[in-house]
């Protein structure tokens, strides 16, 4: 059973076939975008799938969209993951445990945990606040993102290349196999895209920074 396909309608089981012919085209194309900096226009699009939670079926606001991305596409996105991974690891403190290797939930759950028995203990008045963003990616602005990874030290080429892939995003929603007109996103994260949760721990860093 297939995966459910981009834009570009490859599924995903296709490139897992390892056929010499498809990687050495693939190689090729990646060795230009990483050269260029620049991507192909056709994987700047993604496609949305809105997917109803609850309420009123004709408001907007019920529906959380899904966005799928070219196959292709995510092949470059798993590989600047994998190379903007070690970095964020030494730029993002260790009170930071979302999306990162090795550690979890869990091991806030235990911190807050500690915190409360020991604050209990010697009778400490002690405050908290739990934060919960809404549309947390939709609300990156991407030139305060890029501006930070600068700052952090990130590597110019991924920079460049992060900055590629956040230019001249496409939507088109799609609705029972129906299309509609593409239009642009200005600003906040790819959704569907791996790269997504490291870019918004860099913008989350930069935030507790300068606060």
């Amino acid at each position: 059973m297939f995966v459910s396909a981009g834009p570009d309608n490859i599924p995903s089981e296709l490139l897992k076939v390892d056929e010499p012919v498809l990687v050495d085209a693939l190689h090729k194309i990646l060795v230009i975008i990483w050269e260029s900096e620049k991507l192909p226009t056709e994987w700047e699009v993604g496609s949305i799938c809105p997917i109803f939670e609850k309420g009123d079926q004709f408001e907007c606001r019920n529906y959380r969209g899904i966005t799928l991305l070219n196959t292709a596409y995510k092949i470059l996105s798993n590989l600047l993951f994998a190379r903007l991974q070690p970095h964020t690891g030494r730029v993002i403190g260790n009170y930071h445990c979302g999306f990162r290797p090795q550690r979890s939930t869990v091991d806030q759950i235990h911190t807050l945990r500690q915190i409360l028995e020991k604050t209990k203990e010697y009778n400490i008045k002690t405050f908290y606040l739990f934060i919960d963003f809404k549309a947390a990616h939709d609300s990156i602005k991407r030139d305060k993102l890029l501006k930070a990874m600068i700052e952090f030290n990130i590597p110019t080429k991924l920079v460049n290349l992060n900055k590629a892939s956040l230019s001249n995003v496409r939507c088109r929603v799609k609705i029972q196999n129906h299309l509609s007109e593409s239009f642009t996103a200005e600003r906040g994260l790819r959704q569907g895209d791996s790269l997504a949760c490291l870019l918004f721990n860099l913008a989350l860093e930069k935030c507790i920074r300068v606060s």
